[in-house]
């Protein structure tokens, strides 16, 4: 979808443009339904080949403008058709959506539950209450998140005796997922206004249309998940109060007290938790149905005590029995790592993305980049901008949530304590390929036996063979290919055969993991890749990018971090105007250009700063820049380089490798600048006086004689925002740090130094000392 909104304006036809941004919002609200993200990503791919129409006609190619426009609205056409199908069949399958339930039964399932026989008669009683009264009249089920609600509100409204008091219920969902016109929309055509008489009506149009549609009927509307009084605020008006015995039911984590209507709450109901008997009757209905297995009751029963009485985490329990041997040993280890299995499933159902399962594509014994996975989450649509905030600092907050969840585990932190590579528990390792499998999110390939499904959209191989692999898949439909293969660095991938496997079955690749394959050489076939918005690859050797690179006009990401040799770019790189992430292992130089600026691009690691670097910079070529790895080659151009960096507003991240100099104006630096790294940089110390100036630094790398010299000093009221120090293999024979300086810091780390790298007495720094890798 964010394709979508940039490349709109560059749609030829009016007419293309206005279809594009009416099915805008309901592609992005299918795009992020939990356990339907392929039907959006195949609504999507049409998409994609519209971008790509006009990316070739605008490049002057055979198609003609006229067959473009043609072509483009008979693919949007099958698109709104697509919507219009998948809206059908959630509705008729009664999925959990409950906001598309305008005007059908309400589904659940009668073998989850349990208890609720006595809640279901006194509500129901309520609600069609004394027929000589005729009150309108709101009611409340309110409890612990969890406690059934939901499903207790499902059942009231399949009673025979609800639907032929009220007819057939209204049912509306927070947070909503559709918006309130479509949702409006929806339930006038229900009572039989068509789409050519309500097409065109406004927000309060509709409102009043819906309005009146009520009038002088008896209704019951049910409005389930409310969290705050901002979600009723406004919605009441649109249920007129004619005393005629309607009712509005409201399902609520808040308590009466807490909500704005309750002086119009009539009745409040609370769900409690159920009782032991209740929670163990639950589970072994759902994973023994009926068997006998004494070995299994008690255990059985200590998994149920440990669910709290919730009948959801008694369900998503049972779900993980059923996939287990039911045998005790088995049982125990599910006890053992009950809480990290519980948090999973608990976040894979509140969360409704698919970020989480997306672990499953990688081994269990397999490091993930923090980094990396936000990566593949954004160029997949998982992980989006919202509002003032980036995607990847969105993605930052998802893991910090699972790792105090523990659902995932860290391996490797970075100097400011964030997350740099991590795993999957091993508690929920093999849930997450199960359940990644079940919802046909994606499928993993140990070896060649198992028979490709051409329709899953993600391939996975763990593989030594990945070429015998690639070859039983087919021609498919896969967006997301990623290769882990065991000792494949020994074995540089060379095969022509490969790539034109690689080629004829995966023609739609959006993301091409193969960082842990090595390569010989960057292939041509790869320019074919039209889709491409992510792409890893190890060549250690790769001395050139080909210029047919330039072809993956959609490419976001390209890392080659792995690369030893410079690699020189093609000038036609200014034309990716979607990149936004540059990663290269050895340095190079950026080409020259005087065309368009890359104004998405937000990291460039691995360039020399030289004379052309800071004229692209000045010139704003790439002005959004975050992240800048730089090399020195030549200290005064480096410090020229530097003393212009004020160019680049939003700079966060800085690094500088090799012998360089620093210019004495800390205005030169941008005050965006929090993190700056130096790495053999032998800086004099007078440096410093510099570097402590920089008012929002809040980390410090120095590196392998990042600085030498007979002492460091930092003043008082030096280094005002630091919080981490970090120092490695920093020969310096004394440091002074004044009972002032550096107030803010948390964290010193201190490894292989022989100097006296504190002088003075460390309590004055109110940090935590780390020497040696941990020694604290």
């Amino acid at each position: 979808m964010q394709i979508l909104s940039q490349m709109t304006s560059s749609i030829f036809d009016k007419s293309v443009k206005i279809k594009l941004s009416t099915i805008s919002t309901s592609l992005e609200k299918i795009h992020s339904q939990e356990y339907e993200p392929d039907v959006a990503y195949e609504t999507q791919e049409v998409v994609d080949f519209i971008v790509v129409d006009n990316q070739k006609s605008k490049l002057g190619r055979l198609i003609s403008r006229e067959k473009v426009t043609k072509h483009q609205v008979d693919k949007i056409e099958n698109i709104e058709n697509k919507i219009g199908s998948i809206d059908s069949f959630k509705d008729d399958a009664g999925s959990n959506k409950e906001s598309h339930h305008s005007h059908r039964s309400i589904s659940f399932k009668k073998d989850e539950v349990v208890g609720f026989g006595d809640a279901q008669e006194t509500l129901v009683r309520k609600l069609i209450g004394d027929a000589k009264t005729q009150l309108d009249e709101v009611l409340l089920i309110h409890g612990k998140a969890g406690s059934g609600k939901t499903t207790l509100a499902k059942m009231i409204c399949n009673d025979g005796r609800i639907k032929e008091h009220f007819g057939d219920p209204k049912w509306m969902s927070f947070p909503q997922e559709l918006p309130l016109e479509e949702w409006l929309f929806r339930n006038l055509k229900s009572t039989g206004s068509t789409s050519n008489q309500i097409d065109c009506l406004s927000k309060d149009e509709l409102k009043n249309r819906f309005w009146e549609s009520l009038k002088g009927k008896r209704y019951l509307v049910v409005i389930d998940r409310v969290e705050n009084d901002d979600e009723l605020d406004g919605l009441m008006s649109l249920f007129p109060n004619e005393s005629n015995g309607s009712r509005i039911l409201i399902t609520s984590r808040v308590p009466q007290a807490d909500l704005y209507v309750q002086q119009r709450i009539s009745f409040s109901y609370e769900v409690k938790p159920l009782d032991e008997n209740q929670s163990w009757q639950l589970l072994s209905r759902k994973v023994l149905e009926g068997e006998t297995h004494s070995d299994l009751e008690d255990l059985g029963k200590k998994l149920a005590e440990k669910c709290k009485g919730s009948p959801r985490k008694i369900v998503a329990l049972a779900r993980i029995l059923n996939d287990a041997e039911k045998t005790a040993e088995m049982w125990s280890k599910i006890e053992e790592g009950y809480a990290d299995i519980s948090n999973y499933y608990d976040l894979l159902k509140d969360c409704k993305d698919l970020k989480l399962l997306y672990f499953g594509l990688f081994p269990e014994d397999v490091s993930i980049s923090a980094k990396q996975m936000n990566q593949m989450w954004m160029e997949e649509g998982l992980l989006k901008k919202k509002g003032s905030k980036e995607a990847e600092e969105i993605g930052e907050e998802y893991l910090k949530k699972l790792i105090d969840q523990s659902v995932i585990q860290i391996d490797t932190r970075r100097a400011d304590e964030s997350v740099k590579t991590f795993r999957a528990s091993s508690h929920i390792s093999h849930f997450l390929i199960t359940d990644g499998a079940a919802a046909e999110f994606f499928e993993v390939h140990m070896n060649n036996n198992l028979k490709p499904n051409t329709d899953i959209r993600r391939k996975v191989i763990h593989s030594e063979s990945v070429t015998d692999v690639l070859k039983t898949f087919g021609n498919c439909s896969a967006k997301s290919l990623h290769c882990f293969g065991k000792n494949s660095h020994d074995t540089p991938i060379c095969s022509e055969r490969f790539w034109e496997t690689l080629l004829n079955n995966f023609p739609q690749l959006r993301v091409l993991n193969l960082g842990f394959l090595e390569l010989n050489k960057v292939p041509k076939e790869l320019g074919k890749l039209k889709h491409l918005r992510y792409l890893r690859l190890r060549v250690p050797n790769a001395k050139h990018l080909p210029s047919f690179i330039v072809n993956l006009q959609q490419l976001e990401t390209l890392d080659m971090r792995e690369s030893c040799c410079p690699i020189k770019l093609p000038h036609g790189i200014w034309k990716m105007q979607f990149l936004r992430h540059l990663y290269l292992g050895a340095f190079t130089y950026l080409p020259k250009t005087s065309g368009s600026a890359l104004s998405n691009l937000q990291t460039i690691s691995g360039v020399y700063s030289d004379k052309n670097l800071k004229w692209l910079m000045v010139r704003a070529k790439f002005p959004n820049v975050r992240k800048l790895r730089i090399c020195s080659f030549d200290s005064d151009l480096t410090c020229n380089f530097l003393n212009s960096l004020d160019h680049l507003y939003h700079l966060q991240s800085l690094r500088v490798e090799k012998s360089t100099k620093l210019p004495p104006d800390q205005n030169a630096f941008p005050l965006s600048l929090t993190k700056l790294t130096l790495l053999e940089t032998k800086l004099q110390t007078e440096c410093f006086k510099t570097l402590e100036k920089l008012p929002n630094l809040r980390i410090l790398k120095l590196l392998e004689n990042a600085i030498i010299g007979e002492e460091i000093a930092c003043s008082d009221g030096g280094f005002l925002q630091l919080e981490v120090l970090y120092v490695e293999k920093v020969i310096v024979k004394n440091w002074r740090m004044s009972k002032e300086g550096m107030q803010c810091l948390k964290c010193l780390f201190i490894k292989e130094c022989n100097g006296d790298i504190l002088a003075t007495d460390p309590a004055n720094l109110k940090a935590k000392l780390i020497k040696e890798n941990g020694t604290a």
